[in-house]
């Protein structure tokens, strides 16, 4: 299959990417930094606040509810964000999505941390998914900028292994099999695909028209595909501790 690829050189992306402070990149992955930031407090917040409501989310939810959330919400981010992206949006519009996909992933992540916590009672575990995490994306963004590929490639597939997957997750959650080791690791593999084409939007957009002002709606997208990507880490983690 070809594959799409920037018509730039490496050495004008690099100028381009560090043209100052104000930069589309710059300012992308700062909104996404600035994101995770403010899911950390709240997260903080509604365990130190309200620990007895909080503890009573495991039962509420459980963690193949939560996968089923979190998976629906990266699915659905992705594919609007890319209708979206093509069209001009208010700024205000743009911080409304990002702070309600910040919300969102915090409430929606209350149950799986807080059974983390009561399962090694201590954040260890979380903060070695978190790091996890952060190296992972890392690498894939690396990818991104070395190949200068923007992964378009990927939509048919994240489309149609999302629909599966969440036909899975609904059907276990149906008939009560568990989901079991593979289909975790094959969660992490969907996850960073997501990242990857995320992460290509966010290049293609930029290099194209300097991004428009959407790099608020780039750091979006890009959120909640780190966010599955955190979430499946964490309960590969939680697995293999049991």
């Amino acid at each position: 299959m070809e594959q799409n690829t920037y018509p730039y050189s490496l050495d004008d992306f690099e100028s381009r990417a560090v043209a100052g402070p104000g930069s589309f990149l710059v300012k992308t992955y700062a909104h996404l930094f600035g994101a995770i930031v403010l899911f950390a407090l709240l997260e903080a917040v509604l365990f130190t606040v309200f620990p007895t409501q909080v503890l009573g989310a495991i039962s509420a939810l459980g963690p193949k509810g939560t996968g089923l959330l979190i998976l629906g919400l990266c699915f659905a981010t992705s594919f609007i964000s890319g209708l979206l992206l093509s069209r001009s949006q208010s700024r205000l519009a743009q911080y409304a999505a990002l702070g309600l996909n910040v919300v969102l992933e915090t409430l929606i992540f209350v149950p799986i941390l807080a059974y983390a916590v009561l399962l090694t009672n201590n954040l260890g575990i979380v903060l070695h998914a978190a790091v996890g995490t952060v190296l992972l994306t890392a690498l894939l963004s690396v990818i991104v900028f070395m190949t200068r590929n923007n992964f378009s490639f990927l939509r048919p597939f994240l489309f149609f292994a999302s629909i599966a997957a969440l036909g899975i997750i609904v059907a276990s959650l149906i008939f009560g099999f568990p989901l079991g080791t593979i289909f975790v690791y094959a969660m992490i593999a969907l996850a960073c695909c997501y990242i990857l084409f995320s992460t290509g939007r966010v290049m293609d957009s930029y290099l194209e028209d300097g991004g428009s002002g959407s790099y608020v709606l780039a750091a979006s997208e890009l959120f909640v595909s780190v966010m599955m990507l955190f979430y499946y880490i964490l309960i590969a983690l939680l697995n293999r501790s049991r």
